[in-house]
């Protein structure tokens, strides 16, 4: 179910099975009562597991910005292998398996949705000797233009290292993250001089 389809303004009897299964989950959560509520939490936590597994998603929440506040519209995120030139066979599955859906905000491209596989990433995370790497990739590219970012080259911009703790508090299943990140936005010599 999702927002268009969880409105439970009819009758009962006009209600679908799995709308009258919310309704009756959000009476149940709305009644617990307060000596009930660490067993309520695991009959959900229960219920959870059992319908998705191992399974879990993320909604990662990203906005880049730079530091005066105004909005980097133009970027590209990458997880991979950071021992490795390409990326290695890690940032292949990654992208593939493990990035379920990417949205871009239509009215402000500077936001951007990633559904992410929990499972996927731990997944691959095991897989390697290090921690898996993130790194953001921005335009424009402050090499061929007046203004811009230093995010191209590899000795521009350090690689965000996602160890196994690290990973394990910035990827949960079952929730929304919001991940803000700042880019120093830089002009070259010559965009402006006192004469």
């Amino acid at each position: 179910m999702d927002h268009g389809t969880i409105t439970l303004n009819r009758p009962r009897s006009r209600l679908t099975q799995a709308q009258q299964g919310v309704r009756e989950a959000i009476v149940r959560a709305l009644t617990v009562r307060a000596e009930d509520f660490a067993g309520y939490c695991e009959e959900c936590a229960a219920a959870t597991s059992a319908l998705t597994g191992e399974d879990g998603y993320q909604n990662t929440v990203v906005r880049v910005r730079d530091q005066l506040g105004d909005p980097v519209e133009d970027y590209l995120l990458e997880f991979y292998d950071p021992a490795r030139p390409d990326g290695g066979a890690a940032a292949v599955r990654l992208h593939r398996e493990g990035v379920e859906h990417l949205h871009v905000n239509r009215g402000s491209p500077s936001y951007r949705c990633f559904y992410l596989s929990t499972k996927v990433f731990r997944r691959e995370a095991r897989r390697l000797p290090g921690p898996l790497a993130l790194s953001l990739t921005a335009e424009p590219d402050l090499e061929e233009n007046p203004v811009g970012y230093r995010t191209l080259s590899d000795d521009a911009i350090d690689d965000f290292l996602l160890d196994e703790s690290t990973l394990a508090r910035l990827l949960q299943p079952h929730r929304t993250l919001f991940l803000e990140i700042v880019l120093e936005r830089r002009q070259r010599r010559g965009v402006f001089a006192w004469k």
